[in-house]
């Protein structure tokens, strides 16, 4: 990602993306101190599956409130806007 200039993505863009585990929007110390990912309007999921998701800058105020964290191990969101991960309580099935 650090060789794009700019990414944007849709609300639905990680939709389909049932097996994806690995997550890395990466923003390098000697670059621009800004993230390259933009969003068409917000983000409405990530894929449940995800065991590692570091997104430096990341631009919301949460993560989307379907994320289900449950299998996530490792959370790296430096430089972020996150006030809080997700609304409400957690439920795992």
């Amino acid at each position: 990602m650090s060789q794009i200039k700019e990414v944007t993505l849709r609300p639905g863009t990680f939709d389909r993306m049932y097996k994806l585990r690995l997550l890395n929007f990466y923003v390098p110390s000697h670059g621009k101190r800004r993230t390259n990912v933009q969003f068409s309007r917000s983000l409405e999921c990530l894929p449940d599956e995800l065991s590692y998701l570091r997104w430096d800058f990341f631009p919301l105020r949460s993560l989307p409130p379907s994320f289900c964290a449950e299998k996530l191990v490792e959370l790296d969101l430096k430089h972020s806007l996150v006030e809080k991960l997700w609304n409400g309580v957690q439920v795992s099935y």
